[in-house]
C-alpha cells in the first residue's frame, strides 16, 4: 500500500519561529551591545545609568510572565503571538524617538510586557501541541538556532547602518521590518492547534467463555488493517467460584490433618482423642506449575493463568489418650 505522507505543519511553525528569534531576540536583547554605546551619547547618561533598565525589566518580567503563560492556555496563540511581535516592534520604533533616560526606561518597560507573547514562550507551547514528544525537544532546539543566527547574520549589518544612518534610523528601520513584516505571517503560518482531534477509548470484556476472550485478545488484525490504534493487554483470569473451592478446601485439608494425626497417635501408641482448637491459615492461588511452593504471609491470588494451584493451611490440636 503507498501513499503520500503529510509533512507536520509544526515545521512551518518552527520555520517562523527561528525568524522570530532572529529578528526579534537579536533585536531586543543581542543587540544591545551595539546599540548601548551611541545610546548612551545621545541621551548624555553612562551605560550603568541606562542598563538599569535590565534590572526594572527583569522585576516587570516576574510578574507578567506568569499571566502572558495563564493567557497561552487558554487564548488563541496564533492572536497573541501576532499581537506580541506587533508590540514589540512598536517599541522598538518608540525607543528611535526617546530623548530622555526614563523614557527610555517606559520604553523598555512596556516592552516587557510584550517580550513574553513574541519570543520562546509561545513557541515552546506551540512545539508541545505540534509534535509528539520523541520529536518536540529537536523542534525546540531549532527554534533556538535563530537566537545564534541573530549575531552571525545581523551584527555587521547593524553596525555598519549605525555608521551610516545613526542609531535611531537604524533601530527605527528595524522595528518597522518586526512591525509590517514579521508580525503579518504569524496570521499566516501559526495554527494553534493541529487540524481534527484523537479519540482514545478503553474497554474491557468480561465472559465466563474463557476461550472467547482470549480469541478476541489475540485477534485485532482486521482493527489494525482498518486503521484504528489497538492496544490489547494479556487477559486475566479469575475464579468465579471461590467460596466453594474454599469449602471443599478446607473439607480435604482437615481431613488430611486428621489422617495424620491417627498415624502419628498410633505409631506412639497412643488413640486421637477430641478436638481441641482449629485455626484456618493462608489461602493462595498460584499459576498452575510456577514451582511455588511456598505459603505467602498474607495469601496470593493468580490472574495470570488460565489453569491454577489452590492452596490452603489449617491448624488442628488434638487431645491424646
Amino acid at each position: 500500500m503507498t501513499g503520500d505522507k503529510k509533512i507536520n505543519f509544526g515545521w512551518v511553525i518552527v520555520a517562523y519561529g527561528v525568524l522570530c528569534m532572529l529578528v526579534l531576540h537579536y533585536g531586543t536583547i543581542g543587540s544591545q551591545a551595539i546599540f548601548l554605546l551611541p545610546i548612551t551619547k545621545d541621551l548624555g547618561v553612562s551605560t550603568t545609568t541606562l542598563t538599569l533598565a535590565s534590572t526594572y525589566s527583569t522585576i516587570v518580567s516576574f510578574i507578567v510572565t506568569p499571566i502572558a503563560g495563564k493567557l497561552m492556555n487558554d487564548k488563541s496563540l496564533k492572536k497573541l503571538l501576532f499581537m506580541g511581535v506587533l508590540g514589540t516592534g512598536a517599541t522598538m520604533v518608540a525607543q528611535s524617538y526617546v530623548t530622555s533616560v526614563y523614557a527610555y526606561y517606559a520604553v523598555i518597560l512596556v516592552r516587557t510586557v510584550f517580550n513574553p507573547f513574541a519570543l520562546m514562550m509561545p513557541f515552546a507551547t506551540l512545539a508541545a501541541r505540534w509534535f509528539p514528544k520523541e520529536s518536540r525537544s529537536f523542534a525546540t532546539s531549532i527554534i533556538f538556532v535563530g537566537i545564534s543566527l541573530g549575531g552571525v547574520l545581523l551584527s555587521n549589518p547593524l553596525t555598519a547602518a549605525i555608521e551610516m544612518f545613526g542609531w535611531r534610523v537604524t533601530y527605527r528601520c528595524y522595528g518597522f521590518v518586526a512591525m509590517l513584516l514579521v508580525s503579518p505571517l504569524a496570521l499566516i503560518f501559526v495554527r494553534d492547534y493541529p487540524d481534527g482531534y484523537d479519540l482514545y477509548q478503553s474497554l474491557s470484556v468480561t465472559s465466563e467463555d474463557i476461550d472467547k476472550v482470549e480469541n478476541i485478545s489475540r485477534d485485532i488484525t482486521k482493527l489494525i488493517e482498518s486503521g484504528v490504534e489497538f492496544v490489547s493487554n494479556s487477559p486475566e483470569y479469575y475464579c468465579t467460584k471461590l467460596d466453594e473451592v474454599k469449602l471443599e478446601l478446607i473439607e480435604k485439608a482437615t481431613d488430611n490433618a486428621k489422617q495424620r494425626i491417627d498415624i502419628m497417635a498410633a505409631g506412639t501408641g497412643s488413640k486421637t482423642g477430641q478436638m481441641l482448637s482449629a485455626n484456618l491459615g493462608v489461602f493462595q492461588i498460584t499459576a498452575k506449575n510456577s514451582g511455588s511452593g511456598e505459603y505467602s504471609y498474607d495469601g496470593a491470588f493468580d490472574t495470570s493463568s488460565r489453569y491454577k494451584t489452590a492452596m490452603i493451611t489449617v491448624k488442628l490440636n488434638y487431645a491424646v489418650e
